[in-house]
């Protein structure tokens, strides 16, 4: 039924309805479009390492750029976690302020782990 046979209210529903199937497409079409995104780098990744595939020096040196590519999206992710709980936040900011009112020690870094 066209919606402008339909009541205010009604029409209204059935408008927000439509608008929520239309964003819904929307969002698989993007999702997809990411997985197909990821595919096409994994496969890319794939076709460069099967060119250096047989020089050991090469591998080792993709290995450790990605070893360290890899380090960094931990320390993101860390940080990341770190931010958002309001705990740490919390810990961080009075440990902030001890620092600016002089109320630390200092340690020699060869007695941190005696």
């Amino acid at each position: 039924m066209p919606s402008w046979l339909l009541s205010n209210s009604e029409g209204r529903r059935v408008e927000s309805q439509r608008e929520n199937r239309i964003e819904h497409i929307y969002l698989q079409r993007e999702q997809m479009m990411e997985v197909m995104t990821t595919t096409q780098l994994n496969a890319e990744l794939f076709r460069e390492l099967n060119i250096i595939v047989t020089d050991d020096g090469l591998m080792q040196k993709a290995i450790k750029a990605l070893r360290r590519i890899t380090a960094e999206k931990k320390v993101e992710n860390e940080t990341d976690y770190i931010l958002s709980s309001p705990a740490m936040m919390e810990i961080l900011e009075k440990g902030d302020e001890e620092i600016k009112r002089g109320e630390f020690e200092t340690t020699k870094v060869e007695h941190l782990w005696n």
